[in-house]
């Protein structure tokens, strides 16, 4: 069985985090209810493109950012008022990795692209909630509530794990590991009291929750409880290396491919304050992989094929990059042709 707690003896289960909305205009719950299903699925399909406003511009401002604006109008149901509102913000993407996989392979796979599109929708579904009224800011004391599900633990442990290489020996040394990940993004809970607020928080999730979550969707839904409580660790200056990582770490745990190969490159390349950790990167390529995508398939494939943070598996490793290649992605088969020269020259 394995177990979790900072220190150890709880078995592993969770609490799923939420976010929760309050109306700037509506007072009477059951409108607000009724308006917040409206307003949030027509916002999770403008984050996605799917309908045309309310309005959003990009304006380009740096590599690694950009600036949305999104305008709307909110339609009171309670007074029949309409009213306009707009919101802006800097879309922040992770640095394009630039380097290569292990062994100068798989240069150009543009993860710092398809990470910033990730983190873009999140923005603008938060614009598009904002430009119609919604707040997720403290809550007056007349203001009803409306709450949505995280999407953190949403679908925790959906993945197929044929061909899925054991990287770590036992479950209590991969809680270590998610321990130490965690503690090494946000590094205020190695002290107290923080560390004894989070150690509390975790045994708490583990006598509430469920089974299907992996170590680090434990960490975070319990740092983000208490962050919701006022108790937990401040989040890194926005445009800080460190905010980066915070930002694709997020991702990864909540199951977003791109920031769990953004995490994996950040720990197979050493991106402060992460180290160079190729068996932490391993494992984020692998949930990647596992998942379907292709980038995180070529990078577990090629770490596999070269033994980085494992040993080496040149079978399974080349089946993987073939599967990514099979999708046809080029860069995959780029590396494809590049372990294919290798293997015919004996090396």
């Amino acid at each position: 069985m394995r177990h979790y707690g900072l220190l150890g003896g709880i078995a592993l289960v969770a609490l799923a985090g939420c976010t929760t909305w309050h109306h700037t205009q509506i007072t009477d719950k059951s409108l607000a209810d009724r308006q917040f299903v409206q307003d949030d699925g027509y916002c999770v399909r403008a984050s996605h493109g799917s309908v045309p406003v309310p309005q959003v511009n990009y304006n380009n401002v740096s590599p690694w950012s950009s600036t949305a604006l999104v305008r709307g109008s909110t339609y009171n149901s309670a007074t029949g008022a309409t009213s306009y509102g707009s919101y802006s913000g800097q879309v922040v993407s992770t640095p394009s990795p630039g380097a290569a996989f292990t062994g100068g392979l798989a240069n150009g796979m543009n993860i710092g692209a398809a990470f910033a599109a990730s983190r873009a929708q999140e923005r603008i579904y938060k614009g598009c909630m904002y430009a119609k009224g919604w707040s997720d800011s403290s809550r007056p004391k007349d203001a009803p509530a409306a709450t949505s599900p995280s999407r953190l633990l949403s679908d925790a442990t959906a993945r197929k794990t044929e061909g899925a290489v054991k990287i770590y020996s036992t479950p209590e040394a991969e809680w270590l590991a998610d321990a130490e990940e965690f503690l090494t993004v946000y590094p205020a809970y190695r002290t107290e009291p923080l560390y004894g607020r989070l150690n509390d928080e975790v045994k708490r999730i583990a006598r509430e929750g469920s089974n299907n979550v992996t170590g680090p969707q434990v960490l975070l839904s319990a740092h983000e409880s208490l962050v919701n409580k006022a108790l937990g660790a401040s989040e890194p200056q926005e445009g800080s290396e460190e905010h980066f990582v915070t930002t694709f770490y997020k991702d990864a745990v909540s199951n977003n491919a791109a920031g769990q190969n953004a995490l994996g490159m950040g720990f197979l390349n050493g991106w402060k304050p992460l180290s160079k950790e190729p068996k932490r990167a391993l494992y984020w390529f692998q949930q990647s992989a596992l998942a379907g995508d292709p980038t995180g398939q070529a990078g577990y494939g090629v770490m596999l094929f070269r033994g980085n943070g494992i040993d080496p598996d040149r079978k399974q490793g080349y089946a993987w990059v073939a599967k990514a290649a099979a999708s046809g992605d080029e860069v995959a088969k780029a590396v494809l042709r590049k372990l294919d020269m290798e293997i015919s020259a004996g090396r």
